[in-house]
């Protein structure tokens, strides 16, 4: 699973580079805003996807557990790993939606464009920062899921 989240933020990342690229050299607007509101929804569908990757191995996890009277305490560390993304996946959307709102503001003047940039930057560092986190407690997820169904098996 942690192939695909890379391949959703691999995604993301091209579509930023495309919004950067439209708004710093080629300075087409439009499309810098088109990349932009797309680049958003990406943002929105990677760190929704991590929220129920969590919520969904979380459930199997403890089914799991329970119907094969395994340690507990792996259903406590799989509830500690999705409190360890939840903050993150949540504030980077957050931040991500404001960041679009504000272009387009910016769109009808109601923002500076520096207010756009700092709220840019401060949303790309965020969310590198978050994509980060996201993949080493997936990665953890995973070896936890291994090591189940090995004493499963």
């Amino acid at each position: 699973m942690h192939i695909f989240f890379l391949f959703l933020v691999m995604i993301t990342l091209c579509l930023w580079g495309t919004a950067f690229y439209y708004a710093y050299v080629d300075f087409d607007l439009l499309m810098h805003f088109y990349f932009g509101l797309i680049s958003t929804i990406s943002v929105l569908i990677t760190h929704c996807w991590v929220f129920f990757y969590f919520i969904g191995t979380g459930q199997g996890i403890r089914e799991g557990v329970l119907e094969n009277n395994l340690d507990r305490q792996a259903i406590k560390v799989s509830g500690k790993f999705k409190g360890m993304t939840f903050p993150f996946a949540l504030f980077s959307m957050l931040f991500m939606i404001t960041t679009s709102i504000m272009g387009g503001a910016l769109r009808f003047q109601k923002v500076t464009p520096t207010t756009h940039m700092v709220f840019v930057y401060i949303t790309v560092l965020f969310n590198f920062f978050s994509f980060y986190q996201e993949y080493r407690v997936i990665r953890r997820n995973q070896r936890l899921m291994a090591e189940l169904n090995s004493q499963i098996s």
